[in-house]
């Protein structure tokens, strides 16, 4: 479903082996903006190289969908970025204002519910979040137990992607809330100097799920992204915009929108103190395991790709286990 910053994207084209085979190469390797360059730069013309096939058509019309909702979040996430904005943007209104974390909210047509915006200058690598992202199982081992949050990962999806359930607690006598999550990181490093985070809500279908989902109702995401700038070895720009509907019907919109920007603020201070206890004490050692069996699909790779962008600033380290330190 287009948003309302959605840019054109050509609609499936007729295109060479040649163009498919590089546009999927880019797409694979979750470079998606720049496979939105080259499906723009596809022709017509491109198409006397030889015909794709069934298989390589539909995967085609995947690619130019995905890779449309990665350019409209990508657009969404840089025009609220309030160290980025232009001044001709100013549908935003301030909600929060302190410790360096802002949060922001606005209407969005067609939605009951308000857009959210959170930016933040932190001190921290952006490489510190990387485990506490991928790993997002173990996430509530680090919360208190009294939030009631529960996150399990069903399956690895693409370069950097997962497919995630996450269950929240609900009050009585309000049911439990849950997602299943499409996330996706997307490179970004040449076009913005960090990486692109995409977050999608999907319908289980005949899936199954944790049992906890058993009585709970299912959330939806209208839009989800989280651009994490490298500005320097131990620090980093975040954006964090969302769209979201908890299906709370009997609750009014103007008390959802209101608790929600409050609570953002806290959520995001949380997160920025776990952080911290990462970068300078290491990662707890339920990780270990983790980070050395995706230690060549996402914890070398990323370094690697950060360390070679452009726009990043000097080389960064990826967090340590705590069981390897010194």
């Amino acid at each position: 479903r287009p948003y309302r910053y959605q840019q054109p994207i050509r609609e499936v084209m007729s295109v060479s082996i040649v163009s498919f085979d590089a546009i999927q190469e880019s797409y694979d390797e979750a470079r998606w903006l720049e496979t939105a360059r080259l499906i723009e730069e596809s022709t017509d013309e491109d198409a006397s190289f030889g015909n794709l096939t069934s298989e390589q058509d539909a995967k085609l019309a995947k690619i130019v969908a995905d890779v449309a909702i990665a350019v409209a979040t990508d657009k969404a996430v840089s025009s609220s970025s309030r160290n980025k904005r232009s001044d001709g943007n100013s549908d935003w209104i301030l909600s929060t204002d302190a410790e360096g974390v802002c949060v922001e909210y606005r209407k969005e047509n067609g939605k009951p519910g308000h857009s959210f915006a959170i930016s933040a200058s932190v001190d921290f690598s952006i490489n510190s979040a990387v485990p506490f992202v991928f790993e997002a199982d173990l996430i509530p081992d680090t919360l208190p137990k009294h939030m009631g949050i529960e996150l399990a990962i069903l399956e690895d999806r693409g370069r950097f992607g997962r497919l995630i359930y996450e269950k929240l607690a609900m009050p009585p006598p309000y049911c439990n809330r849950y997602m299943i999550l499409d996330c996706q990181a997307i490179d970004v490093v040449h076009e913005r100097g960090g990486f692109l985070i995409l977050f999608r809500t999907e319908s289980p279908g005949d899936r199954i799920l944790p049992p906890s989902s058993i009585g709970a109702v299912r959330m939806d995401i209208h839009l989800g992204g989280a651009m994490c700038r490298v500005t320097g070895p131990d620090t980093s720009d975040m954006c964090i915009v969302f769209n979201a509907d908890a299906k709370l019907s009997y609750v009014p919109n103007f008390v959802i929108n209101f608790v929600t920007r409050k609570m953002l603020w806290y959520a995001f201070k949380l997160f920025q103190k776990k952080m911290h206890v990462f970068q300078t004490d290491g990662l707890p050692p339920q990780y270990a395991e983790r980070i050395e069996r995706s230690r060549e699909r996402i914890y070398d790779e990323i370094p690697r790709r950060l360390n070679g962008g452009i726009h990043i600033p000097s080389p960064i380290k990826i967090a340590e286990e705590k069981s390897e330190k010194k």
